[in-house]
């Protein structure tokens, strides 16, 4: 709602319901981003949540700029929620750049990320992998043949405890399905990868979909996003005056969008899409999906905030009726001066 429509008084009132609806949900204090409950309906009233997860997303942490002591914090904040999380859905690029990189420093890389994880989580996790996290594809800037041991996604899959690359699962009523969305681009400067589904994930999928109970409510969670308004703002993002035409690269949203989209029409029971990579925050609600990029734990890559977005991590509640509840918290990290 645009603030200069309403008077003084609706707007303290609005302010004051969105203060009460964290305090309501159990969320720690900080800057919360997402559904503001409106005045309960007897449907909504009566519905139960079945389970809350948390959604960590580009996280980058590297050797420099205490990224280990943010990371850290971002998962202390999340876990110390008066009303915590069950689990975590980690969304990917765990490392600050592991496809440009020799292998020495993505090793240096992912021994921060394993370390700060042993010490500082103790829930439960499902992780997919971004474009980041993905070793050598950058042939030339990363000293590579691609004939290496773990070339590729190789080490990320080892670091992260992954069996596959794309899974699924069932916990609290829901089914979750984890998607890799990156993809090699041959013979292509400096884009190294696409975003899509290769022909054998995209099979699985459609069976996956297909075997489950239609009342089971899915959420589907995704490196990049399958559908997303701020890829546009993402690639333009130094330009601020008009243009003729509004472009989304291949490499910030699903190239194969449409054959989703269908595939969801027909299963119905597909309620989310929970995604990171743009490092910005949108919801957008088409054809009874909702589609939530949730930001990054990195902010900027740690050195403050990316286009108005700090540092941060998503709360997602899941219900008994199919319904998903989105936040995105601010956990309040100060960057290096």
């Amino acid at each position: 709602m645009d603030k200069s429509k309403l008077n003084r008084r609706e707007y303290l009132a609005l302010a004051g319901a969105a203060a009460a609806a964290a305090a309501a949900g159990g969320l720690k204090p900080g800057i919360v981003r997402g559904d503001v409950p409106r005045a309960a309906a007897p449907t909504v009233a009566a519905r139960k949540r079945l389970l809350r997860v948390a959604h960590i997303t580009d996280i980058h942490v590297f050797t420099k700029l205490d990224s280990d002591r943010g990371f850290a914090k971002c998962l202390n904040h999340l876990q110390g929620q008066a009303d915590p999380p069950e689990m975590i859905l980690n969304g990917g690029d765990c490392v600050m750049d592991s496809t440009r990189a020799p292998a020495m420093s993505t090793d240096k890389q992912w021994e921060i990320w394993k370390r700060v994880w042993k010490n500082e989580c103790s829930l439960p996790a499902a992780h997919v992998l971004g474009n980041h996290d993905v070793w050598g594809w950058d042939k030339t800037k990363s000293a590579t043949t691609g004939s290496e041991p773990k070339w590729g996604k190789g080490k990320a899959m080892d670091a992260l405890g992954m069996t596959k690359l794309y899974h699924s699962f069932d916990r609290g009523g829901w089914h979750f399905i984890g998607l890799d969305t990156v993809h090699p681009l041959e013979n292509a400067t400096p884009d190294v990868f696409t975003a899509r589904l290769d022909e054998e994930q995209w099979s699985w999928l459609q069976a996956d979909l297909a075997k489950l109970d239609p009342k089971t409510p899915v959420l589907i969670f995704s490196h990049i996003p399958i559908f997303s308004m701020v890829p546009i703002f993402n690639n333009q993002v130094v330009d601020t005056g008009p243009r003729e035409n509004l472009i989304i690269d291949r490499s910030d949203m699903l190239t194969d969008y449409h054959r989703m989209k269908e595939l969801f029409k027909k299963h119905r029971n597909v309620k989310t899409c929970l995604s990171g990579h743009i490092h910005l925050v949108d919801r957008v609600d088409y054809q009874g999906v909702s589609y939530f990029c949730n930001g990054a734990g990195c902010g900027g890559w740690w050195g403050g905030e990316f286009q108005g977005v700090g540092n941060g991590y998503a709360i997602v509640d899941l219900y008994n009726d199919g319904s998903v509840e989105n936040r995105y918290i601010e956990y309040g990290w100060t960057p290096r001066a």
